[in-house]
């Protein structure tokens, strides 16, 4: 897949981006600062303000979060889902306003404790169980029908295993993830996930499923999407939807 930055090549503006696009690390290290910082203090949909934690992920600044709510919500996915990943429990809270059941996954001990605070704050404990575990490894193979993912999708070094932005230099993070729920997904099952124009997907992406672009959203850096993977024989990845800014998403091999 080819990274279409619509970032402009003229001007102060210009270079910095083109500095960032050939330095990640230290976009890296700027993302993991401002997204783990615990102010400001996130919303809901429904106003509801979410209690978050000095290296936990902040969606309060996340545009792909908030690009996968907006998604998410009109989808009206009506299902037990797994949100992997999920930090404050943002989207585990989304998805249980929606009358869903979710079981919300982090490996992070402290952001599993923030979402159990949040989901009883908001009155949907009864429809949230936080599991702390790595990625969905705690699931049977083919047992969900519905996974939900803001992943780590920056291709840099990681600062550690809790690091919630970067996914280490070859993706091998998001990698591992795609791969082990594309495992726990019923055969009609989906996963809804964001990654972005700095990540390698056609390096990462398990040659068995197909990817359908949802959503999309440009920035001052790059292009933020929703995808929906489903499993597939055919070993592509299309866009059916969006053709800018996305021209070149086939793919035939590994």
């Amino acid at each position: 897949m080819r990274n279409d930055r619509r970032t402009g090549s003229e001007g102060l503006f210009g270079k910095l981006i083109s500095y960032l696009s050939k330095h990640v690390d230290i976009l890296g290290s700027i993302l993991r600062f401002l997204l783990t910082l615990p102010l400001p203090l996130p919303r809901t949909s429904s106003g509801y303000r979410v209690k978050t934690a000095w290296r936990v992920f902040n969606p309060a600044l996340a545009i792909s979060s908030h690009l996968l709510i907006k998604v998410l919500k009109s989808k009206k996915v009506s299902d037990t889902c797994v949100d992997v990943g999920t930090g404050t429990g943002i989207l585990a809270l989304e998805m249980a306003m929606l009358g869903n059941y979710v079981i919300a996954c982090d490996i992070n001990i402290k952001a599993g404790k923030i979402a159990v605070i949040n989901a009883k704050k908001c009155n949907l404990y009864d429809r949230i169980d936080v599991v702390i575990g790595d990625g969905v490894e705690f699931l049977r193979s083919k047992s969900v029908n519905v996974v939900i993912m803001n992943p780590p999708y920056i291709p840099c070094h990681r600062k550690n295993y809790l690091d919630p932005v970067c996914c280490g230099n070859k993706c091998e993070t998001l990698e591992n993830l795609l791969k082990e729920t594309l495992r726990t997904l019923k055969p009609e099952g989906i996963l809804i996930f964001t990654f972005s124009t700095f990540t390698p997907l056609d390096s990462v992406m398990p040659i068995e499923c197909s990817v359908y672009l949802l959503a999309y959203v440009r920035t001052f850096i790059d292009t933020i999407y929703v995808a929906q993977l489903s499993k597939s024989k055919k070993s592509t990845i299309l866009n059916t939807t969006y053709g800018d800014p996305m021209k070149t998403v086939a793919r035939t091999d590994k």
